[in-house]
């Protein structure tokens, strides 16, 4: 038995409203689980925030990426 929500889970294409839906869980999980790392200290941490310094060494050069994209095994 199938549901409504497998058909679109099995779909290449979103709808327009399922695209809208799946960009703001994007953002809302963006906002919360970034991956940080200090490019003059080395310094890795996770964090919700993008414009902040490095909380060892207070460097401005911070590479930031959303945690969703590291897969989870």
């Amino acid at each position: 038995m199938t549901s409504q929500n497998d058909a679109r889970v099995a779909s290449p294409e979103l709808s327009p409203q399922d695209r809208i839906l799946w960009q703001q869980l994007l953002r809302e999980l963006n906002r919360h689980n970034l991956y940080c790392a200090c490019d003059s200290c080395g310094y890795e941490w996770v964090d919700s925030q993008t414009e902040m310094p490095c909380p060892r060494c207070q460097s401005q050069q911070i590479q930031v990426i959303p945690c969703w994209q590291f897969p989870d095994d």
